[in-house]
């Protein structure tokens, strides 16, 4: 077995074979001796590191005589530092080129000077490349910029710059390099900029994981409301979402905390790798099955809600219920009336007894007092969960609507007179109708929508309400409320026909364009029908 020895290149030790030690060191000698410049030599030095590392020979790796014959093949002799030309045309043949950031022709971080020098055009072109790709991409170029400036290595020596330009490296090149960079300015920018980059990253990572600590207090206060819907849901479902749900939030946590760290220490190492895939990979699993079971178990609680639905009758005497000419409605429930000539009064609700909280029949009163049919309930109908809560009834013509706190849809026919009494709710006029005379009182934010609706005549009085028409001839329209503190406002639209003389008052006078944007829309057109 050959002796063995150390020695350093480029500050790396290496074992080494005695007899190639001696080789070596003679060929480094050799290159000393015709090399002026300390610079050179140095990278004389890192080229053969490299030169070893190809032969996967590492640090702490044995270097034979015959890597140190390799090692001279390849640098070259070293009288290539003398500059005659027949030597210069030989150190510029073109060798297998290396992909590189060229940061002493950087604008932001040397990429596209890079790819410029390896395919040997213009940096600008590439420049101009980049812009437009971001341009068409909708930014995706940016994305695509950020990964290569972090997959790519920088130039950091006069040999990786030849590598870069395709160009044996020799000792006579790699002084004509050193002459047009300044590395060691390089390194100095290039690592300020690294540090601010990572320190940006840094407290931008560190505010997210903050920021996830807070989602998961807001995350289980919104679980606490979710799990109060009046749907009975099982223990174990809710016990596995917010479990789940938390580990996807920690995890969440843990991730950009870890980042955060790697940032600031402006470097990976292995346990943080791991730790921020791993957190990574249960932050997203878990979130996911949270959402799979949460979901899963909704719809599963809705088609067993809907399974048990019930049309019961509302016993209203459907003699008295055939002669109404007016409905009053109070309470937070949703009503369907539709206009049924010549056939039966009918008033049937929808009831959920899966839903314990939901309103049930003995919850409503419905009573008819002379010509006016009244209902009311004092309990809160069930929103969401695909569930809806519904009094369907079937009765003549009606001439005013009275609703308080409640949703109400009329299908309706063409009529001489409808009045229309709101507040705090929302009425549809469903139907292409026509209505000579339609009189609207509103107030507290309520809503009209009666798209097909043409009013010969409309007189409207609004308190931060909206009215919307197909169209209508003659309007009188009051607002005495125009706009309060959150700046809700009064609003009407509606059309009026091209060529038609019509009559608007708005608030007592006449109105003209000027008024246009006061609590009153109004469009001209023939045709708007939805």
């Amino acid at each position: 077995m050959k002796e063995i020895t150390r020695i350093h290149l480029a500050k790396v030790p290496y074992e080494i074979e005695i007899d190639a030690k001696k080789v070596l060191q003679k060929y480094l000698d050799e290159l000393k001796k015709y090399s002026a410049d300390e610079d050179i030599f140095s990278d004389v030095e890192i080229r053969i590191t490299e030169i070893l590392s190809e032969n996967k020979i590492i640090t702490g790796g044995i270097i034979t005589l015959e890597d140190v014959q390799k090692i001279k093949k390849q640098i070259g002799d070293p009288s290539v530092f003398c500059e005659d030309d027949d030597q210069l045309l030989e150190n510029n043949s073109k060798v297998k080129k290396k992909l590189y950031r060229d940061t002493q022709n950087k604008i932001i971080t040397g990429v596209a000077s890079g790819i410029a020098e390896y395919f040997e055009v213009d940096a600008i072109i590439v420049r101009m490349a980049f812009i437009l790709a971001c341009f068409l991409s909708f930014g995706i170029g940016i994305l695509v910029y950020i990964i290569l400036s972090l997959i790519i290595p920088r130039a950091k020596n006069a040999s990786e710059i030849l590598n870069l330009r395709g160009r044996k490296i020799t000792a006579n090149n790699i002084k004509e390099v050193n002459a047009e960079y300044d590395f060691e300015k390089i390194s100095r920018s290039s690592e300020n900029f690294k540090k601010v980059i990572c320190y940006f990253l840094g407290v931008v990572s560190l505010l997210i994981a903050l920021g996830g600590i807070s989602l998961i207090y807001i995350g289980n206060i919104g679980l606490n409301q979710a799990f109060t819907v009046p749907v009975e849901v099982d223990e174990a479902s809710k016990i596995a979402i917010r479990i789940l749900t938390n580990i996807s939030g920690i995890t969440f946590v843990l991730f950009f905390l870890a980042l955060a760290i790697s940032f600031f220490l402006i470097k990976l190492g292995k346990a943080r790798l791991i730790l921020l895939i791993a957190s990574f990979i249960i932050s997203v699993t878990s979130f996911t099955s949270g959402i799979y079971i949460a979901i899963s178990r909704a719809y599963s609680v809705r088609g067993d809600i809907l399974a048990n639905e019930k049309v019961v009758d509302l016993n209203i005497d459907k003699q008295k219920l055939s002669q109404i000419k007016n409905i009053k409605v109070d309470g937070d429930i949703k009503v369907n009336y539709s206009v049924a000539k010549n056939k039966e009064a009918s008033a049937k609700f929808h009831q959920f007894d899966k839903i314990k909280t939901a309103i049930k029949k003995e919850d409503i009163k419905a009573e008819i007092m002379e010509d006016t049919l009244k209902i009311s309930t004092t309990k809160a109908k069930v929103y969401g969960w695909g569930v809806e809560q519904n009094i369907d009834i079937a009765g003549p013509e009606i001439e005013k609507i009275t609703l308080n706190n409640t949703r109400f849809d009329y299908y309706g026919v063409s009529q001489p007179k409808l009045e229309i009494v709101q507040k705090s709710s929302s009425l549809k006029v469903l139907g292409d109708i026509t209505i000579d005379e339609l009189k609207i009182i509103q107030e507290n934010e309520s809503n009209i929508n009666a798209n097909g609706v043409i009013a010969n005549k409309l007189i409207a009085r609004s308190d931060i309400g909206r009215i919307e028409l197909f169209k209508a001839n003659n309007v009188e329209f009051e607002t005495f409320n125009c706009r309060n503190r959150q700046g809700y406002h009064s609003y009407a639209e509606l059309s009026l026909e091209k060529g038609k003389p019509a009559k608007i008052l708005l608030n007592g006078k006449d109105f003209n364009e000027e008024r246009r944007g006061e609590c009153f829309m109004l469009d001209i057109d023939e045709d708007r029908r939805i």
